[in-house]
Parts: C-alpha cells; structure tokens; sequence
C-alpha cells in the first residue's frame, strides 16, 4: 500500500530546501543540494533502517517490504555516519576534499533543514506525539490535547537553517574549518532538536534512548568551542619587533 501522506512529506522535505539553496547558495551549490547528496543520503537511510532491524526486530531482515518502511524506524546516527562517510567517498572518486569540502560546508544548513521539515510535516501524516497539556492539538482517536513536540521543534529548526542559510557565506579559516564549522552546527542543532523530543516522548521501549543526542550534542559544541578556540589563538597579534616572544 502506498503511504501518500508521507510521500507528501518526503517531497516538501526535498522541494523546499532546493528552492531555499537556489535562493542564496546557487554559487555555492551549482549542481543543487540532492545531486550531490541524494545517493550518501539513500546510503545512510538504508543503513540506518538496517542496523534498526537487526537490533530490534532482525526478522525483519527477510522481508524486503519490511526493509524498505523506513516509516517504522531507523538507527539515526549510525545513518547519519553511513551518510557522511558516503559523500566523502563519492567526492574521493570525483576530485577528493578540494571539492567535498566546500560542498560539505554549503549543504549541510540544507540537509538540516530538510530533517526539520520532516518532523514538522507530522501532520500531514498520523499526527504529531507528544506530552499531555492544556493547549495543542486533539490527535485522532484520543479525546485529550496534546503538545505536538515534532511540529513544534521541526519549525524551530526549519527555522534556525532559514536564518543560517540566509547569511552571507564566513570567509574565515580554511576550507577544512569551515566544512567542519557546517557540520558540527548541525550536529549540535539536530541533537538539540531530538533531545528535546526524547524528553517529552518517550522511547516505545521505554529504554533512555536519548543519550546519543546527549553524546553527539557535546562532541558537536565541544568541537565548535575548539574550531573557535583555534582560530582565536591563531589570529592574535605576534611580539612587536625586538619584543620577546610569550613564555
């Protein structure tokens, strides 16, 4: 059976943000946001949604209907790793980090917010989970309101990239630091994002399935305090002449 709704929400997750990027990363993205993502992207979806069926339900695996429902579940950061490790192989194949790099740094606010858009579509599809309270949505079948965390931090975060990809393109550093500047920004953001929706949903399983978020949103700021940290160290002022250098 074909799921229209969220094939609906697949297509927004795809349209918008390469309508954003001809917007204001044309130069920088001359090939799009998907040309160069889409096939790291399926990659990492696919083991993601893998990994997802071994650990949890592994019979599964047999089932290529099965395989292919991504709706039910995936392991998110290993996707997300698979993902990363995809393009930089695919560029290796078509001139190395001189050419992923840039792209790296460009794409990423896009595919963030690609993410986002999926979460904030959930009406679209079943309804948007989330804690009981005193305002929000009335999801079908339950008679109480709910606060619609997917909704509401998927916005925030289609949001934040808007901002982010509207700003004219940083100069400074390298073009290793500023893929790397890209990358943990997102990192951080996502992390902060599923978070936020780890606290207020909790896992089917009930298992702490929000520690990953934790782990990677620390190693995502502790990575931008460092880049930060570099870059200040290396911009300060040498010794004037025949003043001797710090000790």
């Amino acid at each position: 059976m074909i799921d229209f709704r969220l094939g609906v929400s697949v297509l927004l997750a795809v349209i918008v943000p390469t309508l954003v990027a001809k917007r204001w990363a044309a130069d920088r993205l001359p090939e799009g946001v998907w040309a160069p993502t889409s096939g790291a992207v399926l990659a990492g979806v696919f083991a993601g949604r893998l990994l997802w069926l071994a650990v949890d339900h592994p019979s599964g695996l047999t089932a290529p209907l099965e395989v292919l429902s991504v709706r039910s579940g995936l392991a998110f950061w290993p996707a997300v790793l698979v993902g990363i490790a995809g393009s930089w192989a695919m560029a290796r194949r078509r001139g190395g980090l001189a050419t992923w790099l840039p792209m790296a740094a460009a794409a990423v606010p896009y595919l963030v917010m690609s993410w986002g858009l999926m979460h904030a579509t959930c009406l679209i599809r079943d309804g948007c989970p989330g804690p009981r309270a005193a305002i929000g949505l009335v999801p079908e079948g339950l008679s109480s309101r709910v606060l619609p965390m997917g909704l509401l931090c998927g916005a925030i975060v289609v949001a934040a990239t808007l901002w982010w990809s509207s700003r004219p393109a940083t100069r400074r550093g390298s073009a290793r630091e500023a893929a790397g500047r890209s990358l943990l920004t997102g990192l951080a953001l996502v992390a902060a994002a599923r978070l936020v929706m780890g606290a207020a949903i909790p896992a089917p399983s009930g298992r702490a399935a929000w520690w990953p978020d934790l782990a990677v949103g620390i190693a995502a700021v502790a990575g931008l305090i460092n880049l930060g940290t570099r870059r200040a160290v290396k911009n300060q002022p040498g010794p004037g002449p025949g003043m001797p250098a710090a000790q």
